[in-house]
């Protein structure tokens, strides 16, 4: 045998070693994300990405690591290998720091809640994990653009009458129907929880609302103004208070169920795809309990998803529109709606606003050097500017002059974290720092409230005075953070890692999304609350039972973690670059401008209903590699006599 492998040619010999040494290289590779993506039971992960590896890396990377050869013009390769490789680094490094991030309480103290100590081995996990993620990126990327273009030569040739006749459905009749249908799947709930969830923060809003409370737009005033407006109209027609907030809790179904149909119509119409699968995602929205409670749930996300949501379509129109071919517009005034709704109903809506803004100027720019059509970006771009002055304008100078207050505290949520934190571990500060770290808490309370998890414990602290936050708060925080960076930084891993760390258990295992902030008052038995709801004259029913409510309708559910869903997004942003279709970024904006707010301001480390939105939207960030790769949307827009034209 000896002999027989010393005979063979050193060109064979050569590529055995190398295959050898690509398998052992694979399976360590894959030992160390397993390791560190930290879930059970290892060894199966430890295998699925050792396969994943192997078909990549060794069995077919002409297949799936060569981007010269895809079907579609891409970026060149060397850019492609340069993008994924940052990409894959920073996703590296995401997956080293959540490996070390070490919460025994969920909401603990410092020795509760910590960073483990970084060792020599975490610089081979993280090279070892870079490399796993480098190739699978590229993998999947190569994948994807190989499956798209196969589901569009699909969809091309499968077109017929029937696909025909159904895209020329009436779209009205149909998102009406739809939203029947989810609305009616959510009637149990109401029913069964009756007027609504009601938690602190609904609390809060309905005390604002019958005045017995100042306004505070720390919960938007317009939030609290709708629920005003129930609560009068409910009173006006006999119902009472209680009836006013089953008023809001049905408008709140009729919203979602209608928003939720019309996305859903949107996106199978403009991929020919037929009704019956719309059907199918309806249902599936209709009956999973997490959508069903929000439908009911007295916060401000939920509007503000469904207008987010409405926005983000509305930007997917403009992508994709093609004034040579298609003869329909994107709609700039329901695009404008829909953004004021969304900067009114949740407080850094207008930071969104303002990053689409900044977007669509660019794209302005490069479409004015290259003499292309201007008037709809014109168009959009004018409605984010006019929103946000009038953001701006009412949250500014105009609550200003009716007293209504707008707390700073929630959007310095992470960097009051950070100064905390400083505070609490016995930092470096100048005794200036330490003198406005002292009027804004007492400095020996620092170690006792700081919960490094959730910074509510200090900024809700009746000690806490928030009207220093407008005495010079950035200037501290910057000579703060220069003396503590690490300090900085490890506060920040801390207060976020929900929303970017892929490998916590605690996220990844988190069924918690209702109970998350207190138990619903709908029936908890602390007198507090029930002393306060009956104050508001609100009464909570239960039509169904309690054996049905308990064993059918559960108000906590397991939502894919946000973390996950970021870095797809991050990825389909590198996509969309690979493959040169920048403009269809834009449909991506308020996914990441949600994400990067949550980044500086989260007030605590994960909790779904931040990314609400998110969720809602997951059919259409599922749909925009398709979209994008060949613009089909607006495709079943146009009329059936130009489709031969288009599809050339």
């Amino acid at each position: 045998m000896k002999s027989n492998f010393r005979n063979l040619p050193r060109s064979r010999i050569l590529h055995f070693i190398i295959e050898a040494l690509s398998i052992i290289s694979c399976w360590i590779c894959a030992t160390f994300t397993a390791q560190y993506l930290k879930m059970e039971p290892e060894p199966l992960f430890r295998f699925a990405v050792f396969l994943l590896l192997f078909s990549v890396v060794v069995v077919a990377p002409n297949k799936f690591l060569r981007p010269s050869q895809l079907p579609c013009r891409t970026k060149s390769s060397a850019f492609v290998f340069f993008l994924f490789g940052v990409f894959s680094f920073v996703f590296a490094v995401s997956m080293v720091l959540g490996y070390h991030i070490q919460i025994i309480i969920e909401v603990g103290t410092i020795q509760d809640d910590f960073i483990s100590s970084y060792g020599k081995r975490d610089v081979v996990a993280l090279v070892a994990i870079w490399l796993t993620s480098y190739a699978l990126s590229i993998g999947l990327f190569s994948a994807t653009v190989r499956t798209v273009w196969f589901i569009r030569q699909k969809i091309l040739q499968s077109e017929n009458e029937e696909s025909r006749a159904s895209a020329c459905q009436p779209f009205i009749q149909r998102i009406i129907a739809l939203g029947v249908l989810i609305f009616l799947l959510w009637v149990p709930y109401l029913l069964s929880f009756w007027p609504g969830l009601i938690l602190s923060d609904t609390a809060r809003s309905i005390a604002q609302a019958l005045g017995s409370e100042a306004l505070s737009n720390h919960h938007p005033v317009a939030y609290t103004l709708f629920i005003q407006t129930c609560i009068e109209f409910g009173e006006a027609v006999g119902m009472g208070a209680s009836g006013g907030m089953a008023i809001y809790s049905i408008v709140q179904m009729a919203v979602l169920s209608t928003c939720l149909a019309y996305s859903i119509l949107w996106i199978t119409n403009r991929l020919l795809v037929p009704f019956k699968w719309a059907i199918f995602i309806a249902v599936v929205f209709g009956a999973m309990p997490y959508f069903a409670t929000y439908s009911i749930a007295g916060w401000k996300d939920p509007i503000f998803s469904m207008a987010l949501l409405v926005t983000t379509i509305q930007l997917a129109e403009f992508a994709g529109h093609d004034p040579s071919h298609s003869q329909e517009k994107p709609n700039a005034p329901v695009f404008f709606l829909a953004l004021l709704i969304s900067c009114f109903t949740r407080n850094n809506g207008v930071f969104i606003c303002m990053l689409i803004m900044l977007f669509l100027l660019l794209l302005l720019h490069h479409n004015r050097k290259r003499n292309r059509p201007l008037r709809t970006s014109v168009k959009f771009l004018s409605s984010c500017v006019i929103v946000a002055v009038i953001v701006c304008t009412v949250t500014g100078p105009i609550y200003k002059s009716l007293n209504i207050e707008s707390p700073k505290a929630e959007s310095y949520g992470v960097l009051l974290s950070q100064m905390a934190r400083t505070a609490a571990t016995g930092g470096d500060m100048t005794e200036d720092d330490k003198s406005y770290l002292n009027e804004l808490l007492p400095l020996e309370l620092y170690s006792k409230l700081y919960n490094p998890t959730k910074i509510d414990s200090v900024k809700c602290d009746p000690s806490f005075n928030a009207e220093k936050l407008n005495d010079d708060f950035f200037g501290h925080w910057l000579s703060m953070f220069s003396k503590n960076p690490l300090t900085f930084f490890e506060a920040w891993e801390l207060e976020t890692f929900g929303f970017w760390a892929v490998n916590v258990p605690i996220v990844n295992n988190n069924q918690f999304n209702i109970s998350k902030g207190g138990t619903p008052m709908n029936y908890t038995e602390i007198e507090l609350y029930q002393t306060e709801m009956n104050d508001a004259g609100i009464e909570f029913q239960n039509f169904l039972g309690d054996d049905l409510r308990s064993d059918l309708l559960p108000t906590d559910e397991w939502s894919i973690p946000l973390a996950w869903i970021f870095w797809g997004v991050v990825f389909l942003a590198c996509y969309l670059v690979c493959l040169s279709r920048i403009k269809w970024i834009l449909v991506l904006l308020p996914c990441l401008g949600l994400f990067f707010t949550l980044f500086v301001a989260a007030p605590m480390y994960y909790w779904p209903r931040y990314g609400a939105y998110i969720h809602f939207a997951l059919p259409l960030l599922a749909a925009i590699p398709l979209f994008a790769q060949f613009d089909i949307s607006g495709y079943s827009a146009i009329q059936p006599q130009q489709r031969a034209t288009y599809q050339r």
